[in-house]
């Protein structure tokens, strides 16, 4: 079976991210709302943010979950070198303990 790159096009991969955010503790709903901020920022100021859900596990109180999807390596790079990815990290300093990213290829 021949590929794309095989016959000499070139296709664009989207990038998508699962993230886990361990908070400090008693600090989510404070970092939620930086964090939806960032969301709409990056919605509305990045042409290649195509999803960014924000999940909130129902028993783990200091935990929150993204799921985010960029239009391209590109894009997923630009997001986390913006202008967004710099206020929320001034935002909400001390509130994150860890953040773990597991990137990948949305089957399409």
């Amino acid at each position: 079976m021949d590929s794309a790159y095989d016959k000499g096009e070139t296709t664009v991969t989207k990038v998508a991210i699962i993230a886990t955010m361990e908070l400090t503790p008693g600090r989510r709903d404070e970092y939620l709302v930086e964090l939806l901020a960032h969301r709409r920022r990056s919605l509305e100021g990045e042409p290649g943010t195509l999803a960014f859900d924000v999940l909130v596990p129902h028993d783990k109180p200091d935990q929150i979950m993204l799921y985010e999807v960029y239009a391209d390596q590109a894009a997923f790079d630009a997001h986390r070198k913006g202008e967004s990815m710099a206020e929320i990290a001034r935002n909400t300093k001390g509130m994150l303990a860890s953040l773990t990213g597991l990137p990948c290829t949305p089957a399409e």
